[in-house]
């Protein structure tokens, strides 16, 4: 029986090739070339940015979480400090009320009470680090006590002038606004201290 060789390529070497070429170091590769330095760098440095970016982010909301809270808890301290026993102001009157409170001690670090109540100086106050402005409409009194290391600051003439101007209005409608107005007075006393 006589056998017939199949046509095909002949490699110098004497070898007959029939499904592709041949690689130099004897494996074939009959779905194209593969470079030995070929390899994919650009996963990992993917990755490493995301995880970056989310770093990132989770920061920036934990940050924004802690300044809103931290100007919530301030807000709750200060409107604490108003003690409105006989609902005399209204709602904007209570909010200048408390903004002028959060603005004294976030500024200047002065702690003060603003109390509508029947007794409106209690023993507990004068051991208290803050400004007391006690209002009694019923027995139409007023009283502002200043702690002794802050009497310097505000003074005596300051706490006599906010006094007096709510003991003129007779507490006739309308001294509510004429109160809020000497906080802001004292308020713009202590800004001009510091100009």
């Amino acid at each position: 029986m006589f056998f017939r060789k199949l046509p095909g390529h002949h490699h110098p070497s004497g070898h007959h090739h029939l499904l592709g070429h041949h690689h130099p170091l004897g494996h074939p590769h009959p779905l194209g070339h593969h470079h030995p330095s070929e390899h994919h760098h650009s996963k990992p440095s993917i990755t490493f940015l995301r995880l970056i970016l989310v770093l990132g982010l989770v920061s920036l909301v934990v940050w924004a979480f802690w300044i809103n809270s931290e100007r919530y808890v301030h807000r709750f301290n200060a409107g604490a400090r108003l003690v409105d026993e006989y609902g005399v102001f209204s709602k904007d009157e209570s909010e200048a009320v408390v903004r002028i409170i959060a603005g004294l001690e976030k500024s200047y670090n002065i702690k003060l009470q603003v109390r509508t109540a029947s007794k409106i100086f209690t023993t507990a106050d004068a051991m208290a680090a803050e400004i007391v402005f006690g209002i009694c409409p019923e027995k139409q009194q007023v009283a502002i006590f200043v702690p002794p290391f802050l009497r310097g600051a505000v003074g005596p003439d300051i706490a006599a002038q906010m006094r007096e101007q709510v003991i003129a209005t007779r507490f006739e409608p309308g001294w509510p606004q004429t109160a809020v107005r000497s906080l802001l007075f004292l308020e713009s006393h202590l800004k001009s201290l510091r100009s």
